[in-house]
């Protein structure tokens, strides 16, 4: 079995963009990282920041809240334009989203008077007949 550190080199001095900061290289297939340092699985997760908005890493899953530290890009640095506009998309797919959860809230409320409506009628309309049946057989 390969221990964590073995074979990956999980860090590099490219800048993602912003100032100061470091990110780790992305990661071709036969690179990826599989173990943390911690000798877990790694996991892919996502990354929804606005500055990785889509991006998928492998780290350490953790245990209660604790991780090893262990993180590597799975896809590769993204271009700039798609920076700005994936979070605009983002949003665009939650206020629809938004609007779908209201829609079917007033859908529900509407079928729920509907039933309500249909019921009464049923109410009325038997009333009606047994009305008619005692008014016309006496």
């Amino acid at each position: 079995m390969e221990t964590p550190a073995s074979k990956h080199d999980y860090s590099s001095n490219e800048s993602d963009g912003r100032t100061g900061s470091r990110h780790r290289s992305f990661a071709t297939n036969d690179q990826l990282l599989r173990f943390c340092y911690c000798g877990k699985d790694a996991h892919v997760r996502t990354s929804w920041t606005s500055h990785n908005p889509g991006r998928r890493f492998r780290g350490c899953p953790g245990n209660e809240g604790q991780y090893c530290g262990s993180f590597q890009w799975v896809d590769p640095p993204m271009c700039r334009r798609s920076k700005e506009i994936i979070p605009g998309l983002l949003n665009r797919i939650s206020e629809y989203e938004s609007q779908i959860k209201s829609l079917n809230e007033l859908l529900h409320a509407e079928e729920m008077r509907r039933t309500t409506l249909r019921n009464y009628l049923y109410v009325v309309i038997f009333v009606w007949l047994m009305t008619t049946c005692i008014v016309f057989f006496v």
